[in-house]
């Protein structure tokens, strides 16, 4: 995955792409935060995805933080910090215990 995805199309493919590959299906975001910063261009978002694998049966849920930079109504660049771990387990790609809180 790169660093960084830039304009609404190249981010959408890649969100597509990832989710798609996997069992783990994100069905909800929850405890969702939304922080202005002084760039009004830019925004934080705190969340908690959850969702279900479906080879497993196993909910999910992991914290995440996304900046987002919108210009003229448009987003066109998303940063996505997420626990790696705990995306690993719900994907089934990692032996230790996944947390579901």
């Amino acid at each position: 995955m790169p660093e960084r995805y830039t304009g609404r199309d190249e981010i959408r493919a890649a969100y597509g792409r990832a989710w798609s590959a996997s069992p783990a299906q994100p069905e909800q975001f929850r405890d969702i935060e939304v922080h202005d910063t002084a760039d009004v261009d830019t925004i934080i978002v705190e969340q908690t995805l959850a969702g279900l694998n479906t080879a497993t049966g196993a909910p999910f849920a992991f914290p995440g933080v996304l900046v987002l930079r919108v210009r003229n109504g448009e987003l066109v660049r998303t940063r996505d910090y997420m626990d790696g771990l705990r995306i690993a387990n719900a994907m089934g790609r990692s032996q230790r215990p996944s947390n579901t809180t």
